[in-house]
Parts: structure tokens; C-alpha cells; sequence
């Protein structure tokens, strides 16, 4: 039998308390892309790159300045900051303060899931490898409450169709350019540095994963 919290490793405890049972399915959306399926985890793992890639988008909003990132066994989280948190921590009392409202937080689960708190909802991305060079990539958004009326399912299909916007449109295309260069066979290797902690972690923990099962 496979234990949840043992796979989890400690995670499951900060999970539990999004109460995500009382959240509704709201939309499931799924695309091919032609590039290879751990390239759509690494967009995810970093946020310095919103301000150049995202700028005509979401860079604005984003506060690219600070992170916080922690591991739970093979598994990671990091908390990225809307700017909207400086007004947060300048006007309210530390007892008052809130941070969903002001972050994206994003719990990476091995080998090819993404869950996120997103402001007042929450995806779920999935990542199928298809070929080398291939993936099916499953976008779920989930709302707090059942969308009962016409105005709510428009306030959470506009977030869907926003979100998908900008990977769809910003992240992605740049995915296929690397996906690119990487099977040009001009990079001979790729370095990361020490503000990708969670890339270097997210593969590291994968090649651990190959180890344990013989595949490496």
C-alpha cells in the first residue's frame, strides 16, 4: 500500500490546512507542447525572470525582490510576493496581517506536479511526457465554492483564460526555444546558480528518484 504522508514527507501538514476538500473543480485545460515535460516545472521554480519575460503582463504586480523557499524530503515549496504585500506590512498590526492574499504559493510534487495557491483559488498542474520531446500539460483550476451563478463562472474563466495567457503565450514559447537549443546540441551543459535554488533542487531530487529506481 503507498502512504500519502509518508510520500509527502511533512508537506501534507501545511496542505491540510487549505481545507482543499471544500474546494470544487471548476475547469480542466489540456495542450501538447514540443518540448520536453521538466521544462514546464522549471518555469515554475524561479521568480526573477517575471520582470523581463512578463513585463507587458504580470511583472507589475509581482514583487521579483524576495522568496521563500523550503524542502519537504524530495519534495519543495516556495512563496513568491505581490507587490500589494509592502502596503500589507505597512499598515497593519503583525496580528493582522494576512499572506494568501498577497503571495503565490507553490507546492512542487514529484515527479510532475505542480499544486498552487493562487490569491483566491487554487490549480493544479500535471505534466505527461508523451516523447523526449513532447508533453501533455493539464491545467485544473479549483474555487473556494461551487460557482453557482452566471457571474461567478465568468470571474473564474477569466482567471483561467489569464493564467493561460501568459504561459500560453510567455512561458511556453520560451520553453520551445530552449527545448531548441538544447536538442541543437550547442549547450554543451547548463549551470545553475545560487538564486535557483529550487531548479537545482527539482533536479537533483528527480536524478534521486532515477537512483532509487535503478533507472539512473
Amino acid at each position: 500500500s503507498i502512504s500519502i504522508d509518508s510520500l509527502l514527507e511533512g508537506m501534507q501538514t501545511e496542505i491540510a490546512e487549505y481545507d482543499l476538500a471544500g474546494y470544487t473543480h471548476f475547469e480542466t485545460r489540456t495542450r501538447e507542447w514540443n518540448f520536453n515535460w521538466k521544462l514546464v516545472i522549471d518555469t515554475f521554480t524561479e521568480n526573477y525572470h517575471i520582470p523581463a519575460l512578463h513585463r507587458r503582463s504580470i511583472a507589475p504586480y509581482y514583487d521579483d525582490r524576495h522568496s521563500i523557499w523550503d524542502t519537504y524530503g524530495l519534495h519543495q515549496r516556495t512563496v513568491n510576493f505581490r507587490r500589494s504585500i509592502d502596503k500589507e506590512l505597512a499598515e497593519k498590526a503583525p496580528q493582522d496581517r494576512r499572506l494568501l492574499p498577497h503571495t503565490t504559493i507553490e507546492y512542487f510534487l514529484l515527479p510532475n506536479a505542480l499544486l498552487t495557491h493562487q490569491l483566491d483559488h487554487v490549480e493544479l498542474w500535471r505534466v505527461t511526457p508523451i516523447t523526449v520531446d513532447r508533453c501533455l500539460v493539464s491545467t485544473s483550476l479549483y474555487a473556494p465554492e461551487p460557482p453557482l451563478t452566471d457571474n461567478v463562472k465568468r470571474h473564474w474563466k477569466k482567471n483561467l483564460d489569464m493564467l493561460l495567457q501568459v504561459t500560453e503565450t510567455e512561458d511556453f514559447p520560451m520553453m520551445l526555444n530552449i527545448q531548441a537549443g538544447l536538442a541543437s546540441g550547442a549547450v554543451k551543459e547548463v549551470i545553475y546558480g545560487k538564486i535557483e535554488p529550487a531548479l537545482s533542487f527539482y533536479h537533483k531530487s528527480l536524478n534521486q528518484l532515477l537512483a532509487q529506481s535503478g533507472e539512473a
